[in-house]
């Protein structure tokens, strides 16, 4: 419960009707929600490389027009 409450994860519908927490479905949008960070992280680290490599290639070709 924590951990979802840590990552944003909805925390309605996972109980039962009796009030039992239903686990399975927890556990679920937790790793979905991990994964989807983990993604995003993905994601800005390849732009983040993309413009560091675009950076590197116009200092190289300025170095080489000198």
């Amino acid at each position: 419960m924590e951990n979802a409450a840590l990552l944003g994860v909805s925390l309605t519908h996972i109980h039962d009707s009796n009030g039992n927490l239903l686990e399975p479905y927890l556990q679920g949008r937790v790793l979905d929600a991990e994964k989807s960070l983990r993604e995003r992280r993905g994601y800005v680290l390849a732009v983040w490389a993309v413009v560091v490599s675009s950076l590197r290639t116009v200092a190289a070709w300025l170095a080489h027009l000198k």
